[in-house]
């Protein structure tokens, strides 16, 4: 499946959104679990957001991010299993 390619606004609005999330549990509610139901997402994707933070250049949004912007959900619920050499698992 060929990759979503995101528009300059579409990244700024995803930038957005994560930013009023991680403001929200900072200066409205101080409450990161409450936050997260607010907004419908796990924990899981606010912290890795939290992480993420630091390095993306979030004051032009629109300049683009390089970190995952897979939205916290996994792109396959199963683990891939890669084997290398004769194709034969060891």
């Amino acid at each position: 499946m060929a990759e979503r390619v995101w528009s300059e606004k579409d990244l700024a609005r995803r930038a957005n959104r994560r930013l009023a999330v991680l403001r929200h549990a900072e200066e409205v509610s101080g409450n990161v679990a409450a936050t997260c139901r607010y907004y419908g997402i796990s924990r899981n994707v606010f912290y890795r957001w939290k992480l993420g933070q630091g390095r993306c250049a979030h004051a032009a949004p629109a300049a683009g991010c390089s970190s995952d912007d897979s939205g916290g959900r996994p792109s396959s619920s199963r683990p891939r299993l890669i084997i290398s050499g004769g194709g034969r698992p060891p």
